[in-house]
C-alpha cells in the first residue's frame, strides 16, 4: 500500500467534508465512475494521480495524492453553484417544487422535519446537500445533476405520471409488463388494479408518505414491492392472483426472500381488500404507525 496516497474517505476528511460528497464532486468532474455498484477509475482520475490501492485489510480502493486538496477545494465551490434545487428539478418536469420533494422522500433520499426537508444517510450517498435559507430558518436539499438520470428517481417519475415510460426491460417479474399501470391514484401514482388504488388512496388519505413499486437491492439480485414506506422501513405486499399457479410461486420467492432480509413486511390478502379500514390499521400499528 501506498502510504502517500489517502482513500477517497480519509482524503474528505483532510478537506472537511462528507465523504459522499466528494464522492459526487469525483463523479461529476469524471474522475471516478459508477458501474455495478462499484467505484472504477477513469483515464482523468488517473491523470490527475489516483492509483488503484489493494489492501489486505481494506479490499480495493481508490487512493489520491494529499496535494489534490487544493484543487477539490475549488472544485468544491463550482460544484455547490450547480446543484439542483427541488425549484429548478420541479420546472424540467412542469410540476411543483412540493411534489418532486414528496417523490424524494417516497424513495428515502429526504425526510420532512419541523423546520423543513432534511437529507437522510441515502440522500448523502446520492449526493445531495442539505442547507439553510439564513432568513427564514428552514431547511432544504439541494441535488447534482446526476439526479435527473438516476434510475431509482427516474422510476418514481414514471410512476407520477412526470415523464413517460421508456422501453423496460424483460424482468423476471413479467407481470409487471403484462398488467399496464392505468388507474391513477389520488396522490398521482400509476398503479396497476383497482386494489392497489384503493390501498394507495388509503396511504394518500391518511398522510403515509409511501412509494409505488420501490425496486429492492439484495445480494443476488433485485425484486420490486407493491409499497414501501420509507419512514417506517416497511414494505407492503398485495397478493391478488393466489389462485393461479405460477403466481403462487412467485409469492413464495418473495415471501423467502423478504424473511432472510429481515424487511418489515405487510401482506395484504384479496379477501381483505374490501376492508381495508379494519384490516390496514391493525398492520400499521405493530410497525409504529397509528391511523387517527
Amino acid at each position: 500500500m501506498d502510504s502517500n496516497l489517502l482513500s477517497t474517505t480519509n482524503l474528505s476528511k483532510e478537506i472537511g467534508i462528507e465523504a459522499s460528497e466528494l464522492f459526487s464532486i469525483l463523479s461529476s468532474n469524471r474522475w471516478i465512475e459508477r458501474k455495478s455498484d462499484k467505484w472504477l477509475l477513469t483515464k482523468i482520475g488517473e491523470d490527475k494521480g489516483g492509483k488503484i490501492i489493494k489492501s489486505e485489510k481494506f479490499g480495493e480502493y481508490i487512493g489520491w495524492p494529499s496535494s489534490l486538496k487544493d484543487e477539490i477545494t475549488k472544485l468544491l465551490k463550482v460544484y455547490h453553484n450547480t446543484l439542483l434545487t427541488a425549484s429548478v428539478i420541479a420546472d424540467k418536469y412542469k410540476t411543483s417544487a412540493q411534489k418532486i420533494n414528496l417523490i424524494l422522500s417516497e424513495i428515502g433520499w429526504i425526510e420532512q422535519d419541523i423546520a423543513g426537508w432534511k437529507i437522510t444517510k441515502l440522500g448523502k450517498v446520492i449526493g445531495g446537500v442539505e442547507k439553510e435559507y439564513a432568513e427564514k430558518g428552514t431547511i432544504y436539499v439541494t441535488w447534482p445533476e446526476t439526479i435527473l438520470t438516476n434510475k431509482m428517481f427516474t422510476e418514481s417519475l414514471v410512476q407520477n405520471n412526470l415523464i413517460k415510460q421508456e422501453i423496460e426491460k424483460i424482468s423476471a417479474e413479467s407481470f409487471r409488463t403484462k398488467y399496464e399501470a392505468t388507474f391513477r391514484a389520488q396522490d398521482g401514482h400509476m398503479v396497476r388494479s383497482r386494489a392497489e388504488l384503493l390501498i394507495d388512496n388509503y396511504l394518500y388519505q391518511y398522510g403515509i408518505i409511501h412509494a409505488y413499486e420501490k425496486q429492492i437491492a439484495l445480494d443476488d439480485g433485485e425484486m420490486y414491492c407493491d409499497f414501501y414506506i420509507p419512514t417506517k422501513k416497511i414494505y407492503i405486499e398485495y397478493w391478488g392472483l393466489e389462485d393461479n399457479p405460477e403466481y403462487v410461486e412467485r409469492k413464495n420467492i418473495k415471501l423467502k426472500k423478504y424473511e432472510s432480509e429481515e424487511l418489515n413486511l405487510i401482506e395484504i390478502h384479496d379477501k381483505e381488500i374490501n376492508n381495508l379500514d379494519d384490516i390496514l390499521p391493525k398492520k400499521l400499528i405493530k410497525f409504529g404507525i397509528k391511523i387517527n
